[in-house]
Protein backbone atom coordinates (compact mmCIF):
# COMPACT_ATOMS: atom_id res chain seq x y z
CA UNK A 1 0.00 0.00 0.00
CA UNK A 2 1.17 3.49 -0.69
CA UNK A 3 0.11 6.71 0.96
CA UNK A 4 -1.51 9.50 -1.00
CA UNK A 5 -1.70 12.85 0.76
CA UNK A 6 -4.86 14.05 -0.97
CA UNK A 7 -8.38 12.86 -0.14
CA UNK A 8 -10.56 11.62 -2.97
CA UNK A 9 -12.99 14.34 -4.05
CA UNK A 10 -16.01 12.00 -4.08
CA UNK A 11 -15.37 10.52 -0.62
CA UNK A 12 -18.32 10.64 1.76
CA UNK A 13 -17.61 12.76 4.81
CA UNK A 14 -18.10 11.91 8.46
CA UNK A 15 -19.08 8.30 7.88
CA UNK A 16 -17.70 5.87 10.42
CA UNK A 17 -15.85 2.70 9.43
CA UNK A 18 -15.03 0.01 11.98
CA UNK A 19 -11.74 -1.68 11.10
CA UNK A 20 -10.52 -4.90 12.76
CA UNK A 21 -7.04 -6.12 11.84
CA UNK A 22 -4.61 -8.00 14.09
CA UNK A 23 -1.52 -6.74 12.20
CA UNK A 24 -0.94 -3.43 13.99
CA UNK A 25 1.10 -1.92 11.13
CA UNK A 26 -1.62 -2.70 8.59
CA UNK A 27 -4.33 -1.48 10.95
CA UNK A 28 -2.50 1.83 11.35
CA UNK A 29 -2.00 2.18 7.60
CA UNK A 30 -5.67 1.47 6.82
CA UNK A 31 -6.72 3.90 9.54
CA UNK A 32 -4.51 6.58 7.98
CA UNK A 33 -5.93 5.96 4.49
CA UNK A 34 -9.50 6.21 5.71
CA UNK A 35 -8.94 9.27 7.88
CA UNK A 36 -7.19 11.09 5.05
CA UNK A 37 -10.17 10.32 2.88
CA UNK A 38 -12.54 11.89 5.39
CA UNK A 39 -13.83 8.86 7.29
CA UNK A 40 -14.01 8.51 11.03
CA UNK A 41 -12.34 5.24 12.05
CA UNK A 42 -12.95 2.94 14.99
CA UNK A 43 -9.90 0.65 15.13
CA UNK A 44 -9.80 -2.78 16.75
CA UNK A 45 -6.94 -5.26 17.11
CA UNK A 46 -9.24 -8.31 17.02
CA UNK A 47 -12.81 -9.45 16.53
CA UNK A 48 -13.76 -9.27 20.19
CA UNK A 49 -12.65 -5.65 20.45
CA UNK A 50 -14.43 -4.87 17.16
CA UNK A 51 -17.65 -6.37 18.47
CA UNK A 52 -17.39 -4.36 21.70
CA UNK A 53 -16.90 -1.17 19.66
CA UNK A 54 -19.85 -2.16 17.48
CA UNK A 55 -22.09 -2.68 20.53
CA UNK A 56 -21.12 0.77 21.81
CA UNK A 57 -21.19 2.67 18.50
CA UNK A 58 -23.08 0.49 15.99
CA UNK A 59 -25.75 3.12 15.43
CA UNK A 60 -23.20 5.34 13.67
CA UNK A 61 -21.04 2.70 11.94
CA UNK A 62 -21.70 2.62 8.18
CA UNK A 63 -19.47 -0.38 7.46
CA UNK A 64 -17.03 -2.79 9.08
CA UNK A 65 -13.79 -3.88 7.42
CA UNK A 66 -12.80 -7.13 9.12
CA UNK A 67 -9.75 -9.32 8.72
CA UNK A 68 -11.06 -12.87 8.39
CA UNK A 69 -8.24 -14.56 10.31
CA UNK A 70 -7.75 -13.03 13.76
CA UNK A 71 -7.05 -14.68 17.10
CA UNK A 72 -9.99 -15.22 19.41
CA UNK A 73 -13.12 -14.05 17.62
CA UNK A 74 -12.35 -14.15 13.89
CA UNK A 75 -13.92 -11.94 11.24
CA UNK A 76 -16.67 -14.39 10.31
CA UNK A 77 -17.71 -14.86 13.94
CA UNK A 78 -17.65 -11.09 14.40
CA UNK A 79 -19.85 -10.59 11.32
CA UNK A 80 -22.45 -13.05 12.64
CA UNK A 81 -22.43 -11.37 16.07
CA UNK A 82 -22.85 -7.92 14.50
CA UNK A 83 -25.73 -9.09 12.30
CA UNK A 84 -27.56 -10.50 15.33
CA UNK A 85 -27.66 -6.97 16.70
CA UNK A 86 -28.14 -5.18 13.40
CA UNK A 87 -29.51 -7.39 10.60
CA UNK A 88 -28.40 -6.20 7.18
CA UNK A 89 -25.24 -4.59 8.53
CA UNK A 90 -22.55 -4.29 5.86
CA UNK A 91 -19.16 -5.95 6.24
CA UNK A 92 -16.18 -6.10 3.91
CA UNK A 93 -13.69 -8.86 4.60
CA UNK A 94 -9.94 -8.47 4.25
CA UNK A 95 -7.73 -11.53 3.92
CA UNK A 96 -4.25 -12.55 2.90
CA UNK A 97 -5.36 -16.16 2.55
CA UNK A 98 -7.63 -16.76 -0.45
CA UNK A 99 -8.19 -20.35 0.72
CA UNK A 100 -10.29 -18.92 3.57
CA UNK A 101 -12.86 -17.94 0.97
CA UNK A 102 -13.67 -21.57 0.22
CA UNK A 103 -15.44 -21.93 3.55
CA UNK A 104 -19.08 -22.97 3.18
CA UNK A 105 -20.43 -19.92 4.98
CA UNK A 106 -18.46 -16.76 5.47
CA UNK A 107 -21.54 -14.80 6.45
CA UNK A 108 -22.51 -13.01 3.23
CA UNK A 109 -20.18 -10.01 3.34
CA UNK A 110 -20.73 -7.24 0.78
CA UNK A 111 -17.22 -7.95 -0.53
CA UNK A 112 -13.81 -9.47 0.06
CA UNK A 113 -10.49 -7.71 -0.46
CA UNK A 114 -7.28 -9.68 -0.82
CA UNK A 115 -4.11 -8.44 0.89
CA UNK A 116 -2.09 -6.63 -0.11
CA UNK A 117 -4.68 -4.12 -1.19
CA UNK A 118 -3.88 -0.80 -2.80
CA UNK A 119 -5.23 2.43 -1.32
CA UNK A 120 -7.37 3.29 -4.35
CA UNK A 121 -8.93 -0.19 -4.47
CA UNK A 122 -9.63 -0.13 -0.73
CA UNK A 123 -11.37 3.24 -0.89
CA UNK A 124 -13.29 2.29 -4.03
CA UNK A 125 -14.60 -0.93 -2.44
CA UNK A 126 -15.56 0.93 0.73
CA UNK A 127 -17.54 3.52 -1.25
CA UNK A 128 -19.28 0.77 -3.24
CA UNK A 129 -20.11 -1.22 -0.09
CA UNK A 130 -21.59 1.80 1.67
CA UNK A 131 -23.71 2.63 -1.38
CA UNK A 132 -24.91 -0.97 -1.83
CA UNK A 133 -28.30 -2.13 -0.52
CA UNK A 134 -28.23 -3.64 2.96
CA UNK A 135 -26.68 -7.11 3.15
CA UNK A 136 -28.75 -10.18 3.95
Amino acid sequence: MSLNQHPSPQAPRRQTILVAEDDSSLLSLIQTFLQRDGYEVLAAADGKQAFELFKAHGDRVALALLDINMPGMNGVECLFAMKKLKPGFKVLFLTGRPEELSADDIGNPVGVLLKPVQRAALLDEIRKAIAAPHAA
